[in-house]
């Protein structure tokens, strides 16, 4: 199962706060209300007005940086909803119910009618009717018939790969544990689109480090 991204609420509240262009918002609300008093004299409402926007715009970015951040978590829970709780593996030669998250790269997976894949497993026995639904991962609407045999070069679209996530629509299957957790193709998904961006865009860099902006270089002759 894909690994929820860490939670260290103090950091994401401050990354509420003061990431992007929180700092330089709050910084600039802070000046001109300076400029207001007790340095303005007479004070100009202007300033006033001016500061009252600044920390105003500082709290909606706030605000929409938290909303971003609940909306990825709650695309996490759903992502992890669209995986089973527990599978049927074969240990110590005795077909055992575990949960999906003890899966370990080998273990024997018995797939069945109904089952949805815990994860990337290479088929070794397959039935006749066997059918995968991939929909959910590469948007096919017909369902795939599962094979033993190597049928393309490409991880997605070979036959004799099931997929985490993808559901078994008919049939019966063995399969051997290739890939779990952040490693499967439905983990990679998962962990990209939970991962917070980093770095800074050009435009803060602009704004943060001016001078790097003001090289100018002689036309080559």
């Amino acid at each position: 199962m894909p690994s929820k991204p860490p939670s260290d609420l103090f950091s994401r509240v401050m990354g509420y706060l003061f990431g992007g262009f929180g700092s330089i918002l709050l910084i600039g609300g802070i000046l001109v209300t300076i400029t207001y008093e007790p340095l303005g004299k007479p004070p100009a409402q202007a300033n006033l007005a001016l500061a009252i926007v600044l920390y105003a715009v500082f709290v909606i970015q706030a605000l929409f940086n938290a909303w971003q951040d609940w909306s990825s978590s709650r695309t996490m829970e759903s992502i992890s909803g669209m995986l089973p709780d527990d599978c049927f593996v074969l240990r110590d030669g005795n077909r055992v119910e575990l949960q999906a998250v003890d899966l370990v790269p080998g273990d024997i997976l018995y797939i069945k009618s109904g089952n949805k894949l815990p994860a990337d497993v290479r088929f070794v026995e397959v039935s006749s009717d066997a059918k995968f639904d991939r929909s959910i991962l590469t948007g096919e609407s017909q369902p795939i018939p599962a094979s033993v045999d190597f049928t393309d070069k490409n991880y997605l679209e070979t036959h004799n790969i099931g997929m985490q996530g993808t559901h078994c629509i008919s049939g019966s299957a063995l399969g051997i544990t290739v890939s779990t957790g952040d490693k499967t193709v439905f983990g990679k998904i998962a962990r990209l689109t939970n991962t917070p961006k980093k770095g800074t865009t050009t435009l803060q860099v602009c704004l943060y480090f001016p001078p790097y902006f003001m090289v100018f270089r002689e036309p080559s002759s």
